[in-house]
């Protein structure tokens, strides 16, 4: 069949009147119908804003995915003082904030951290630029102390740290078991920090308070973080010969003791009732835990609850022991129903009984001794803030350290982030993300639970180079443009133009309307819609 062309052409006049455009669009400037303007803004990662040390989380895996560690740990360096330390206690507040949970799974941050703190072992802190004449000195080697001497030494003021105890590392080397933290790798992150920077360590020497009024005299700073090593017993344990203190079991464990019992009953929730459960398994000894709410409840972090269940560990839920009577062999305990009242946890119907040798009870942290305020003292760590975590305390010293630096006219090696920054990383994650592909989720390895529970190797190996990569790339830099075409896809004006090459994004004010719909895709949250004056 032959084709048939047809070609329209219109005449002139036969449109009659109609208006014709003998122009393109490109002359009507749609921007003039404008009430709200996009504006490409970075802004603070919620990740930042969920960590207590607030690391800049987003660069450090920018930096990892670039191939370039070195770079990512000096910058971790800047607010972090111990990487490898807290790369294996820290739980990973910042997994709260990560935008990737609404996709697939959190950016395992924790593991891009013990990296760079392992790879920082063998490498020495760099010494300051020049020393100053003030000296500061430190009541206690824990994360606050050490927090605090690392930021005052990195600016060259001489520090002192006094430790009571034979080794330094506070809580970290003594309250923490091998399994979670080897003895190895925090005294490597110690000797690191006090071979290269102006720190003298002074051990076995006690700082009572009321030698607080001379060393101000000998000092120009004095921070007191000495812990919250007192163990007050609630009044059903007081006094009880066959009861001891989480605490104090741990500590004996970690100097190398081993409790000559074979039965124990822990009663507590938190990080210190699972470790001594977990120490004491380990240790060959027979153990459940008693704890007066739900385990979804528990205080402790949720990886620790779940790797004791899976270790065999017995938690015996919304439980609390009604009495306690002398055995010939230990103590016999009968358990009640907890229930919860106005008033507070009461014990309901009387449960099962329990013959055990050893009661550990797991509660109850308290100041040794008080010393007294001045104007240049810092009350820092547990000591100050109450019972809390690595990452809490040696964001204390950081802070404290830094505001004694401010009285000297010297700024933070690091911006202070700011409740403004806060408040931008907390708007909740965009609606774009639901746009991106989801991938697989990281297993992270582990040791069989059969094969751990007996000793006290480190549950997670160290993560390699192919790993880190996997896990850096994953971050999709929240707060920050990586010109991803999101908002030129999605514009109904062709006002975007994005250049993937410089990660660069403009917006031609000349045809943007305002509708806003870039802001709403963006996956990252860098577009954010203002009125337009």
């Amino acid at each position: 069949m032959e084709a048939i062309n047809q070609e329209c052409v219109i005449a002139p006049g036969d449109l009659g009147q109609a208006p014709i455009s003998l122009t393109t669009t490109a002359t009507n400037l749609t921007g003039n119908w404008r009430f709200a303007r996009p504006e490409l803004a970075e802004s603070a990662s919620p990740c930042t804003a969920a960590c207590p040390l607030h690391n800049d989380i987003r660069s450090i895996a920018d930096l990892l995915h670039r191939s370039d560690p070195e770079a990512a740990l000096r910058l971790l360096r800047r607010t972090n003082p111990m990487p490898a330390v807290t790369g294996r206690v820290c739980p990973g507040f910042c997994r709260q904030g990560c935008s990737r949970a609404e996709l697939d799974q959190s950016v395992v941050v924790p593991r891009l951290e013990r990296y760079l703190g392992d790879l920082g072992l063998a490498r020495p802190h760099p010494p300051p630029d020049r020393m100053r004449r003030e000296r500061a000195a430190v009541i206690g080697s824990g994360p606050a102390g050490i927090a605090a001497a690392y930021y005052l030494a990195r600016q060259g003021i001489r520090v002192t740290i006094f430790e009571e105890r034979a080794a330094p590392g506070g809580m970290l080397a003594y309250g923490i078991p091998a399994y979670r933290l080897p003895k190895n790798i925090l005294s490597s992150e110690l000797d690191n920090l006090l071979a290269n920077l102006p720190i003298d360590l002074v051990t076995r020497r006690r700082v009572a308070p009321e030698e607080m009024e001379a060393m101000g005299r000998e000092y120009d700073f004095l921070f007191c973080a000495p812990g919250l090593w007192g163990t007050t017993l609630p009044g059903e344990f007081a006094d009880k010969p066959r009861v001891r203190h989480g605490l104090d079991l741990l500590e004996a464990i970690n100097n190398g003791e081993v409790p000559p019992e074979s039965h124990f009953v822990v009663v507590g929730g938190g990080n210190v009732a699972l470790d001594s459960a977990r120490c004491l398994s380990r240790l060959g000894k027979e153990v459940k835990i008693v704890y007066r709410r739900s385990r979804s409840r528990m205080p402790a972090y949720a990886e620790e609850v779940r790797q004791a269940v899976e270790e065999g560990i017995p938690i015996l839920e919304e439980r609390l022991i009604r009495n306690m009577e002398e055995t010939d062999t230990g103590l016999r305990l009968q358990l009640a129903r907890a229930l919860e009242t106005d008033s507070g946890i009461e014990p309901g119907e009387s449960l099962e009984q329990l013959d055990t040798e050893l009661v550990v009870a797991a509660v109850g942290q308290t100041q040794e001794a008080g010393f007294p305020a001045g104007p240049a003292v810092f009350f820092i760590g547990d000591y100050d803030q109450g019972a809390g975590n690595v990452s809490r305390a040696l964001a204390s010293g950081r802070s404290a350290a830094e505001r004694a630096l401010a009285s000297l006219g010297l700024e933070p090696e690091q911006p202070t982030f700011s409740a403004e920054s806060e408040e931008e990383a907390e708007r909740g994650t965009p609606w774009g993300i639901c746009l991106l592909e989801p991938e697989a989720p990281c297993e992270i390895p582990e040791l069989d639970p059969k094969e751990r529970k007996d000793d006290f190797r480190e549950i997670s190996p160290p993560p390699g180079s192919e790993e880190v990569a996997a896990l850096a790339s994953r971050c999709l830099q929240c707060g920050s443009c990586t010109a991803c075409g999101m908002c030129w896809f999605f514009c109904p004006d062709l006002a975007v133009r994005v250049d993937s090459h410089r990660q660069n994004v403009e917006i031609d004010t000349h045809y943007c309307k305002g509708c806003g719909i870039c802001a709403t895709v963006c996956p990252r949250g860098v577009i954010r819609m203002r009125e337009d004056t």
